[in-house]
């Protein structure tokens, strides 16, 4: 059960406020390629680690809808910043469906009372057999296994205190499965090669982690197809999604203000058709991301119970949608802020404008269509759609 409308309410009018506070960073965190810890001391500060976990376990439950209205909030403040968050929630999710009964405890409660930032070190070196095939699998040792994992991306790497990953789940076999692996229990090697053109903020390193974990920290490996299926992939798209929309809806707001201010009369012309016609276009585009991030969220919670699709749902279509998610949104998005820049030109969209920061985000939502490349979702699509028709 989440909380009633009004609790609602507060916590969403106090992460409003600290959107706020997370916006004056923004500028800086870019310009320094650094993690925006000032940020994340907020979310903290402010018990935002922990809100998406059941009151059962200490948090406040909030909906999927009010999840994803956070990440647009985080969004249209510092991208990077709403990504780390909306990354974070999505482990946290995959933890509180999936991971072990006293793990499960055992984690939420530092998530809930020490605002513990949880870390998905999931990514695999290019050539691999999938998105998530890695080489490295646990080794049982008594009652620990012994883990080694290396990630050549990850999020927030240096800063994490709970690193959720993906390994095999013996030596002999390619099947994977999730592991968990606290800051303390483990070795960390890490290179900071994250010299990039947009989402510098993020702070994504190489990682190299060696350590030994207790044997509940290895979730059943028979359910990881179905944790995929049910929340790593839905969710992760969902607030992806979500957070990027923010930034560009936070951006066209932005815009329709500039040309409308009495200062830009001589600049901007608001009765040129032209002009009228590519507000318009990029409004379109908003408002169909919007359309089916909120069609792909009823869809979801109708199609997903618990840890298993319905028993109706046509498990490729499903998959079909989830990819379209990322697809449909990372394109248009992307398209939106490509004409922001066209309509803000040398001035407001190629020079850097504290006061709008549109050069930084048209660096930054390039990224969106690169992470889990559109191009391989496309091909996936293909596939499933030659089996199971539309």
């Amino acid at each position: 059960m989440g909380p009633t409308a009004s609790k609602a309410d507060e916590i969403y009018m106090k992460a409003a406020d600290i959107a706020k506070q997370i916006e004056k960073y923004a500028q800086r965190v870019d310009d320094e390629s650094r993690f925006p810890e000032e940020s994340l001391r907020l979310l903290r500060e402010n018990g935002l680690m922990g809100v998406t976990v059941s009151k059962q376990f200490g948090g406040e439950g909030i909906s999927l809808n009010q999840t994803l209205a956070f990440c647009r909030l985080f969004g249209g403040s510092c991208l990077a910043t709403g990504m780390i968050w909306s990354m974070h929630i999505q482990q946290v999710e995959i933890i509180s469906r999936f991971a072990k009964e006293s793990l499960k405890r055992r984690l939420l409660a530092q998530i809930i009372e020490k605002q513990a930032y949880v870390v998905s070190v999931t990514s695999v070196r290019s050539g691999n057999k999938g998105p998530f095939a890695t080489e490295h699998a646990i080794e049982p040792q008594g009652n620990h296994y012994l883990i080694e994992r290396f990630a050549p991306t990850v999020t927030g790497g240096a800063h994490g205190d709970i690193f959720l990953t993906i390994v095999r789940a013996d030596a002999t076999t390619e099947k994977l499965t999730f592991a968990v692996a606290e800051r303390s229990q483990v070795s960390l090697e890490i290179h900071d090669s994250w010299d990039v053109m947009g989402m510098r903020g993020t702070e994504s390193c190489e990682l190299h982690m060696k350590g030994e974990i207790p044997n509940d920290q290895v979730f059943d490996p028979e359910l990881f197809d179905n944790c995929c299926l049910t929340v790593m992939n839905p969710w992760g798209h969902l607030v992806w999604a979500s957070t990027w929309f923010g930034a560009v809806k936070k951006m066209y707001s932005k815009f329709i203000k500039l040309i409308r201010h009495p200062n830009n009369r001589q600049r901007y012309n608001l009765d040129s058709e032209l002009l009228l016609h590519e507000v318009g276009v990029i409004r379109s585009k908003l408002d169909l991301v919007e359309t089916y991030i909120d069609h792909f969220s009823r869809y979801y919670e109708q199609a997903v119970t618990g840890k298993e699709l319905m028993p109706d749902v046509k498990p490729l279509t499903y998959k079909v949608k989830v990819n379209d998610l990322k697809i449909i949104s990372s394109e248009l998005l992307t398209e939106a802020t490509d004409r922001l820049m066209q309509l803000g030109g040398l001035v407001y969209g190629y020079s850097k404008q504290e006061d709008f920061p549109l050069e930084r985000l048209y660096r930054d939502i390039r990224s969106s269509k690169l992470m889990l490349n559109n191009s391989g979702l496309l091909v996936a699509n293909g596939r499933f759609s030659l089996f199971e028709g539309y």
